[in-house]
């Protein structure tokens, strides 16, 4: 069985590896996706996903379009 270990500093006192502001990213992501995608079972993880995967890939895709024309 895999332990689950904790990052040290130097002065060895135990911290949590990621934050806690990206999981709080994380959660509004999801409820977006649920909230947007208005399943009336509710959505599952693979729908969730694919909203999240698609919504960022479009966000991205803006942000490059946005940037191309200033430098235009």
């Amino acid at each position: 069985m895999a332990e689950a270990r904790l990052a040290t500093t130097s002065s060895d006192s135990p911290q949590i590896r990621g934050s806690k502001r990206s999981i709080i990213r994380l959660e509004n992501l999801i409820m977006e996706a649920i909230s947007n995608l208005k399943e009336p079972g509710g959505s599952n993880k693979t729908t969730i996903a694919t909203y999240i995967e698609f919504s960022r890939e479009a966000d991205v895709a803006q942000a490059f379009a946005e940037a191309a024309m200033k430098a235009l």
